[in-house]
């Protein structure tokens, strides 16, 4: 039997049962998401079981730029002479003690790809400030860190389209939503 799971932005959902073992992000998700929605600062989805309430994580998602000088030669390179590279932060990840070590962190960032996708605009990359226990996380999917940037890494789209995806989904396009477990 498959556990299913279903997507949605941050709405009436009861949080305070949600604790992923780091308090900064347990204290965000609990105080301050929902003010960061209404001024409008980042999106926070969250990934939650179909047959029930229980959240299984959560993601925040913000537009961003950064100059291609700090973008490793090899992708700057690449790049027309933009002043600033559009790109999406995801600037924070979590998934809820009870679902850890369940593959819920991967389907999180999946569904964040997913809507990043979606977006009809200018996105070359998307940026993530990890932990460095959460760096071996992000570089399984591809990211990569951005030299003297300490904690930042990215991911380019074109590599999400080239390998990540299709990878993943079978060459079927990835909808955010409902999630199967496999």
């Amino acid at each position: 039997m498959s556990e299913q799971f279903t997507s949605e932005r941050l709405g009436t959902l009861n949080r305070m049962p949600f604790s992923c073992g780091d308090g900064q992000l347990d204290a965000y998700f609990h105080q301050q998401a929902s003010q960061d929605e209404r001024r409008r600062l980042a999106r926070t989805f969250v990934l939650r079981e179909v047959s029930g309430v229980a959240i299984a994580g959560f993601y925040t998602l913000s537009a961003m730029s950064l100059v291609p000088a700090m973008l490793p030669s090899e992708v700057a390179r690449k790049l027309p002479r933009f002043d600033q590279i559009p790109g999406m932060l995801l600037s924070r990840l979590a998934v809820d003690l009870g679902f850890q070590g369940q593959g819920v962190g991967g389907r999180l960032l999946l569904d964040a790809i997913a809507r990043i996708e979606a977006i009809e605009a200018g996105v070359f990359m998307i940026v993530v400030d990890a932990y460095e226990s959460a760096r071996g996380f992000y570089a399984k999917f591809g990211f990569q860190l951005l030299p003297g940037s300490g904690s930042r890494m990215i991911l380019p789209m074109d590599t999400v389209r080239r390998a990540l995806l299709p990878h993943q989904t079978g060459d079927r396009a990835l909808n955010p939503g409902t999630l199967d477990k496999s």
